[in-house]
C-alpha cells in the first residue's frame, strides 16, 4: 500500500496564463493497494460527483504509468534484481484491480488543482509500487498529455511557484522558485462549480496585440516580485487581459471584487479557471479580514462562499508511510 499526499495549487496569478502555478498547503490523498476486485472510494470533497469506475482520470494515469513503465527497455530485469521490492510487488496485474481510496480537501471544479492532484497521487503511486522506474520529467509528460497543460501539474508536484513552457516536440521546460512562507494565499471558494472546459470554451480565438503585450509585461514583473519578495509590486501588476475579461459573466461578482482589490493594492486574481479567487496578504488576520470582505461582495451577488487562508507549500507532493486514511480529512 502507498499513500500520495498532494498540495492544492493556484494557477495563472493573474497575466501567467497557462505558464504560472503555485502550491498551497490544502491537500489531497491518494491510497493504492492490492485488491481481488477494482474499487474506488472517495472521502470528503467531491465524494457525490467523482467518477467511481474506470474512467476516473486517477486509474487512467495509472493504467498509463504502468504501459509506459513496461515499455521501458530492461524494466523487468532490473526489478527483479531490487530485493526490497520483491515482498510487496506489483505486477502487471495487480494494478487492474487496485482498491483506490481518494481522501479529498481540495474542492473540485473550483479552479484549486483538484484533477492536477489526482493525476500526481495516481502517477507518483503506481510509480513508487513499480519501484520507480520512470524519472519525474516522464511522469510529467504523461500527466500533461491527459490534463492538456502542465501549469497546475508542475507545483503540485513540486512544491514553490514554477513558470513553464512546453516546446513543439512535447519537451516541458520549467523553472522552480521557492515563495516566501511568511505570506499567506486567501481562496474564496463560491458554493458553485466551473469546469474547465466551460471556462475555456468562454475564451476568445484571438486576442488583440495590446493585450498580449499587457500581460508580457506584467508577467515579468509578477516573477520579479515573487523574487524579490516584494508583495506591493505583486499589487500592481497582478492584473490580466487575456482570461479574466471573459470569465467574468461566468463568476457573479468577480469584477467588482478584482476592481475593489486592484484599486487598493491588493495582488488579487481568479484562480486557475475559477471560480475561486485569490489574494495574497502578509498575516493571517489581514487574510482573514480580507476574504470576509470577498465574501460580502459575493453576497451582493447571490454568491455564498467560504474562505480559507493558506500557506504556501514549498516541497510539493509526499509519499507516505502506509496508516489510516480517514483521519487525513480536515474537519
Amino acid at each position: 500500500m502507498v499513500i500520495v499526499k498532494i498540495p492544492a495549487t493556484t494557477a495563472n496569478l493573474g497575466p501567467g496564463f497557462d505558464c504560472l502555478g503555485l502550491a498551497l498547503n490544502l491537500y489531497n490523498y491518494v491510497s493504492l493497494e492490492k485488491s481481488k476486485e477494482f474499487k474506488i472510494e472517495i472521502m470528503g470533497e467531491g465524494r457525490e460527483d467523482i467518477s467511481k469506475d474506470q474512467g476516473n482520470i486517477v486509474y487512467q494515469c495509472i493504467q498509463a504509468v504502468v504501459k509506459k513503465a513496461y515499455e521501458k527497455k530492461g524494466f523487468q530485469e532490473r526489478r527483479n534484481k531490487r530485493k526490497e521490492y520483491q515482498k510487496n510487488i506489483f505486477k502487471k496485474e495487480d494494478f487492474k484491480t487496485l482498491h483506490i481510496t481518494l481522501t479529498n480537501n481540495i474542492p473540485p471544479a473550483r479552479g484549486l488543482g483538484s484533477s492536477s492532484s489526482a493525476l500526481v497521487g495516481g502517477a507518483l503511486g503506481a510509480n513508487y509500487l513499480l519501484g520507480s522506474p520512470l524519472s519525474h520529467g516522464e511522469l510529467l509528460k504523461i500527466m500533461t498529455e491527459i490534463e492538456g497543460h502542465p501549469d497546475n501539474i508542475l507545483p503540485a508536484l513540486f512544491g514553490g511557484l514554477l513558470v513553464s513552457t512546453q516546446l513543439e516536440d512535447g519537451e516541458i521546460l520549467w523553472s522552480k522558485t521557492k515563495v516566501n512562507p511568511q505570506w499567506r494565499y486567501v481562496v474564496v471558494i463560491p458554493d458553485f462549480q466551473l469546469t474547465t472546459d466551460k471556462s475555456r470554451s468562454a475564451l476568445p480565438k484571438n486576442i488583440p496585440f495590446k493585450d498580449a503585450a499587457f500581460n508580457l509585461g506584467r508577467i515579468s514583473l509578477v516573477m520579479e516580485g515573487f523574487l524579490k519578495e516584494d508583495i506591493s509590486l505583486l499589487g500592481k501588476v497582478m492584473d490580466d487581459r487575456i482570461h479574466e475579461p471573459y470569465r467574468r459573466e461566468l463568476v457573479p461578482g468577480l469584477k467588482e471584487i478584482l476592481k475593489t482589490l486592484r484599486r487598493e493594492r491588493y495582488p488579487v486574481a481568479l484562480s486557475g479557471a475559477g471560480p475561486t479567487v485569490m489574494a495574497i496578504v502578509e498575516s493571517e488576520e489581514e487574510g482573514e479580514g480580507l476574504g470576509k470582505r470577498m465574501q460580502e461582495i459575493f453576497l451582493q451577488y447571490e454568491v455564498t462562499s467560504s474562505v480559507k487562508v493558506l500557506s504556501p507549500n514549498n516541497n510539493g507532493a509526499e509519499v507516505l508511510s502506509s496508516t489510516a486514511i480517514e483521519p487525513l480529512i480536515k474537519k
